[in-house]
């Protein structure tokens, strides 16, 4: 045990030095400038080591399976109108869709329709990100949120190209006065989802599913307080339209969180519903209808300590509802413990420790434990470690 862990700290120490020859050589500006075209990055690496289960990658033997690197651009040509871009490599796991080289995060042209101080119109067009909850639109920033990795019973690793990227359009509502502001998201379009877990190739993969997405925040003056809702749903049959194997997907999140002073308060929950209808095997062919339930919700309180370092814990929990009740492989217990700290203004230091009961998809994927089939460790631990350069 000792020598394993020697080697894993060995390990751990080259890539480290590895990211931080790549800090010295990097500009030392917070962005880059380049006239009207502005230019910001990140580079981060992960380590996890856990008991009875893999996370992302072979964690119980020590995984750096969770490293990214990209690159946006911002360029506005007129002050109504702006281009942005984002370029991701990203490791993730063993799961096929999250080994990605070199991706297009996103890519797209804002105008703005309407503005007069107090209320504002816009229109994006191209290739988005989702209005989801609290996080959605700014999880591929690794330094936008609290721990190592996002609640994975809202937020999963394994889904987030899916829940993340779209082609389509937007419309985005703001409105400001004395009593708050009210932000109001729209979106329609395509996305890609996957229509087969347990086939880990590009063919398990549908590109082109109808989706409609809105998302609705209220903010308190001073941003004591903010609540919120957001909906997702999927169209399968665009996928499918002559099969019975079909149905929508969605996703409806309420947000809310309190901000007291150093004292932060974040709240989420979720319910997932997937429906649609399938053919029974057997000596007669029959048509049934299905739908599938799931609750989700965390709980998170973070104390601010200082400028440069913070302090969480978190309740995750998440089951699935089916005819037969609450299954045992499909739901998640989880208490997280985590800090972060910032010794320099572009660099963050995370940590965070995971007591977990269950076995989720949404934390265990079959592509990380391949030996393990549908039998997992009930009750296991992890421990998660984050280095993220900022420029």
């Amino acid at each position: 045990m000792f020598s394993r862990l020697t080697n894993i700290m060995t390990v751990m120490s080259l890539r480290v030095l590895a990211v931080l020859l790549l800090v010295i050589i990097s500009t030392s500006a917070s962005s880059v400038d380049l006239g009207q075209v502005k230019v910001h990055g990140f580079l981060s690496q992960g380590f996890s080591i856990s008991s009875g289960n893999n996370f992302l990658g072979d964690s119980t033997s020590g995984s750096f399976d969770s490293s990214m690197g990209a690159v946006n651009f911002l360029w506005s040509p007129d002050p109504g109108i702006y281009f942005s871009t984002q370029l991701i490599s990203r490791n993730y796991g063993d799961l096929y869709v999250n080994e990605e080289d070199l991706a297009l995060d996103y890519a797209l042209v804002g105008v703005d329709l309407f503005a007069n101080g107090s209320t504002e119109l816009d229109l994006r067009a191209g290739f988005l990100k989702i209005p989801m909850g609290i996080y959605n639109e700014t999880r591929d920033i690794p330094s936008t949120y609290s721990g190592v990795v996002l609640p994975q019973v809202i937020y999963p690793e394994r889904i987030r190209n899916s829940l993340m990227r779209s082609k389509g359009a937007a419309l985005e509502f703001n409105h400001l006065n004395p009593l708050g502001s009210v932000n109001a998201k729209a979106q329609v379009g395509k996305v890609r989802m996957s229509v087969n877990k347990l086939l880990d190739t590009d063919d398990s993969y549908v590109p082109d599913l109808n989706f409609i997405a809105w998302k609705v925040m209220y903010n308190s003056p001073e941003n004591m307080f903010f609540a919120g809702m957001s909906r997702l749903k999927v169209d399968y049959e665009t996928y499918r339209p002559n099969s019975v194997n079909k149905g929508p997907r969605s996703y409806d999140i309420f947000s809310a969180g309190l901000n007291l002073n150093t004292w932060t308060v974040t709240a989420e929950y979720q319910r997932r519903n997937y429906s649609g209808k399938n053919t029974s095997s057997g000596l007669f062919e029959n048509v049934f209808e299905y739908e599938n339930i799931s609750d989700a919700y965390y709980v998170q309180l973070e104390k601010m300590f200082n400028a440069r370092f913070s302090a969480f814990i978190r309740n995750d929990h998440k089951y699935d509802i089916t005819s037969n009740g609450k299954t045992d492989n499909n739901y998640t217990n989880s208490h997280v413990i985590g800090a972060n700290w910032r010794p320099t203004h572009s660099i963050l230091i995370k940590a965070e420790y995971h007591n977990i009961e269950g076995g989720s998809a949404d934390m265990i994927e079959q592509a990380d434990n391949p030996d393990k089939g549908n039998s997992f460790d009930r009750y296991w631990d992890m421990f998660m470690l984050q280095f993220i350069y900022s420029f």
